[in-house]
């Protein structure tokens, strides 16, 4: 039967799962052979700034939006249920832990009316909450199959005893960038014009200078202390050349209160900036030098392939989550500080060499190959038919 599916999240603030949700809704939609639709539960007031949400609408994708209370919420519940009836949906696809949990509570109470995929893009919640283990142990024999979004995700999987046969490693998919490689005074200028759509207007003192970009939400696990910590060691000199830019909201208020602090007594402070949330990233990776990831913890994630995409050279943190993306960066300890100025400066220096632009052009090619939004759409259907041919 034709896949009618609802693509169930927690919330649409921007971020990569967010993304990524929203662009596989956009190209399941353009194949004509699938119906598909977003809800988003836990949904408070976002600003436009910070919601993706306007980007689902404006793509034509169904979107529905609740706001539930901090505890479990079973009204959640029987409204997630009232959509499936209604809207006759075959298969709810959900994103993360949440709304697995959620999505396995209403197929029991609906006597498996639909079938359920799964897709874990990271497993960040075991690490402060170990009864995690156990839901996702439980909700797993509820699953049709379950998509680890990395091969470092698939093996946990395997150690906490998921069967094989319902795993299925579907990478993540980033919308290749559609504007143009920049070089010289065309990079300056379109600095100049994101200055003026951001009214940063701090940044024009260092329109010439190395721009390096850490793109993520402002919270502990994306690390961006290390990265000030890092910044402090680097030389005056190699400073003096260079800016830091943050961009991404503030996910964790304390966090990016006293991310902030720091960053006021710093090294050349005076050259540390934080961008707010952006809607168009590519913007910034266009026209950046160096993208910055001194995450301490990730699934899959797409900024810095979207990085690639751009042609930006890629400094991030060696963790498991950065693997495999060793042989196209540069991968840091970033506990070890001076060791991971040292290789920052390294980047800062090299990079305008024509073998470190060789290097970054072959990167971007390798990743349009390996992680488009049309070849994990391709993927996800073909996965959504297998699954309803005998249901």
């Amino acid at each position: 039967s034709r896949p009618e599916v609802l693509l169930l999240v927690q919330d649409l603030q921007i971020g990569g799962l967010q993304k990524m949700v929203i662009s596989l809704a956009i190209e399941l939609q353009k194949t004509g052979n699938c119906c598909v639709q977003i809800l988003a539960y836990d949904t408070p007031s976002y600003s436009d700034a910070t919601s993706l949400s306007n980007l689902a609408r404006q793509n034509n994708i169904k979107l529905t939006e609740l706001s539930k209370p901090s505890r479990f919420s079973l009204r959640t519940v029987i409204i997630l249920l009232k959509l499936i009836f209604h809207e006759k949906i075959n298969l709810v696809h959900t994103h993360n832990i949440g709304p697995l949990l959620y999505a396995g509570i209403a197929r029991s109470m609906s006597l498996g009316r639909f079938k359920l995929i799964h897709t874990n893009h990271s497993f960040t919640e075991l690490e402060e909450f170990p009864r995690y283990a156990f839901y996702e142990r439980f909700f797993s024999r509820l699953c049709a199959r379950i998509v680890p979004v990395s091969k470092e995700i698939f093996e946990i999987y395997r150690k906490l005893g998921i069967d094989n046969p319902k795993l299925k490693v579907i990478s993540n998919g980033v919308e290749a960038s559609n504007k143009a490689f920049l070089e010289g005074e065309k990079k300056i200028e379109a600095r100049k014009v994101l200055i003026n759509q951001t009214d940063i207007l701090s940044l024009q003192n260092f329109i010439d200078c190395t721009w390096i970009i850490v793109v993520a939400r402002l919270h502990p696990l994306k690390g961006q202390d290390q990265a000030i910590k890092i910044w402090n060691n680097i030389s005056s000199h190699l400073q003096s050349r260079s800016c830091l830019i943050f961009i991404g909201p503030d996910s964790d208020s304390e966090f990016a209160g006293s991310l902030r602090k720091l960053a006021t007594e710093a090294n050349s402070n005076e050259r540390i900036i934080f961008a707010g949330p952006s809607h168009d990233p590519q913007s910034w990776y266009q026209v950046a030098d160096i993208f910055l990831s001194t995450s301490r913890l990730e699934g899959m994630p797409l900024a810095p392939i979207e990085a690639l995409f751009s042609r930006t050279c890629l400094v991030l943190s060696n963790i498991e989550g950065h693997q495999f993306l060793a042989k196209h960066s540069c991968l840091i300890q970033c506990a070890n500080e001076k060791d991971s100025a040292a290789k920052l400066s390294k980047q800062i220096e090299d990079f305008k060499s024509y073998s470190a632009q060789e290097n970054r052009m072959k990167s971007a090619a390798w990743a349009s190959r390996q992680f488009s939004t049309e070849v994990m759409a391709r993927r996800y259907l073909s996965l959504y038919r297998r699954i309803l041919k005998f249901f």
